[in-house]
């Protein structure tokens, strides 16, 4: 496996830099190559799902793009990390994303560029899921977040994260990914309007949340 890694250290706290170091170890030692890419997005899928960061058991590689402000790549980068955990371990929420030996995310990202079709009840069935183990992933990063006492507010954390667990509702209708640099998560006026702890129920998008992500990511 070869690691790729092209971030500014300089910009990093202490802290920062020994979860990376600590990260790239336990990714090498269980067989994960880790991508750091000093580019704006990094592809995932095909050349028209272009993302801030992924984490992929088809080769293997936990990647997050760097060329934009820390206080964005970092948390990306923590966020897939959780995500590469959730694998390791074969977390419920991960065994979850296969269906007869396909990963619903990918599914989604399929069907987002007109691939593969799905009917309502299969999308419904797939993007939830997939919105499910996201929410794994984030209640992980909060924990990590403490953990390693980064100096990032968990409150703002868990609304960025919301904003995101919800956006998976959005799909249906819009049939499109968020635009990268306009993602919910990084946009004030989406994320500062969600709940500062995480829900039981994100099955239903409530309506002021579907204008807010109509009118700042795409």
């Amino acid at each position: 496996m070869k690691n790729i890694l092209q971030y500014d250290k300089s910009k990093l706290t202490s802290n920062e830099r020994s979860y990376i170091v600590d990260t790239v170890k336990h990714a090498n030692k269980n067989g994960f190559a880790v991508h750091l890419i000093k580019k704006r997005s990094v592809v995932f899928g095909g050349e028209k799902s272009k993302v801030n960061g992924y984490l992929t058991d088809e080769g293997n590689v936990l990647a997050t793009a760097t060329a934009k402000p820390k206080k964005q790549w970092f948390y990306t980068f923590v966020h897939e990390s959780c995500h590469m955990d959730q694998c390791i371990e074969q977390a419920r929420v991960w065994k979850n994303l296969k269906i007869n030996g396909r990963d619903v995310t990918d599914l989604v990202f399929a069907w987002l560029e007109g691939i593969v079709e799905l009917n309502q009840d299969q999308f419904d069935n797939y993007a939830y899921r997939a919105a499910m183990i996201e929410l794994d992933c984030e209640k992980r990063s909060v924990k990590k977040i403490l953990h390693y006492d980064f100096e990032y507010d968990v409150l703002e954390y868990t609304q960025r994260a919301n904003s995101y667990v919800y956006f998976y509702r959005m799909l249906r209708t819009t049939r499109k990914w968020y635009t990268i640099g306009r993602e919910p998560y990084n946009v004030k006026e989406v994320w500062s309007q969600m709940p500062n702890h995480f829900r039981n129920d994100y099955k239903i998008l409530p309506a002021r949340y579907a204008k807010l992500y109509r009118q700042f990511c795409y």
